[in-house]
């Protein structure tokens, strides 16, 4: 692939930043579908569990941005830099995509296919406030708070403020990991007449 014109090439890159972006969503929502229908999603316990099962979603931004970028870096030739920026900038193309489909999806998700997970995450938020040794008046009074900050929409503005903190910090890592410097090319002399 390293042959293409560089309008190709940067052609070529996109469209790879865009399908390796919208596989780590795809991977994030499937592992949120998976816990709903195996019930984890449904009552207390369940999302406690479901909580910590889902940390395993914040892996597949990162395995997807680190494959992409070393697919986009496979559209320029050797000798020409796949240098930092690059680097960069591909992996925050992959991991924005990824943030912006995801967030849709959790929209949807949380809207309706399981709007009784807000209920369940208040349940769990409450809970957590009560075993820090918060009185009956003040878990009342944070509780409003909780159900504001739990609405799709504010999960929603948080999951893209946070998403992209944590993909800026993603993306800076393998953009160091991934980049390469290009080679030196050397052109034979003609000979001398």
């Amino acid at each position: 692939m390293s042959n293409l014109d560089p309008r190709e090439a940067a052609a070529a890159r996109t469209k790879i930043c865009l399908l390796y972006g919208a596989l780590s969503a795809a991977a994030g929502a499937l592992l949120t579908l998976g816990l709903y229908f195996a019930g984890l999603q449904e009552d207390l316990h369940g999302v406690e569990l479901s909580s910590k099962i889902g940390l395993v979603g914040l892996v597949f931004p990162i395995v997807a941005a680190f494959l992409g970028v070393r697919a986009a870096r496979a559209t320029v030739p050797p000798w020409d830099n796949f240098a930092y920026g690059a680097a960069f900038w591909a992996a925050t193309r992959i991991l924005f995509v990824s943030l912006i489909i995801g967030t849709a999806f959790y929209l949807l998700y949380y809207t309706l296919i399981n709007p009784a997970l807000q209920d369940v995450m208040l349940q769990q938020r409450l809970k957590m406030l009560a075993e820090k040794g918060l009185s009956d008046s003040d878990i009342e009074k944070a509780s409003g708070i909780q159900r504001f900050t739990l609405k799709p929409a504010m999960v929603a503005v948080f999951a893209l403020l946070f998403g992209t903190l944590y993909n800026v910090i993603v993306a800076l890592v393998l953009a160091a990991v991934v980049k390469r410097p290009g080679k030196a090319v050397t052109v034979p002399q003609p000979p001398l007449l």
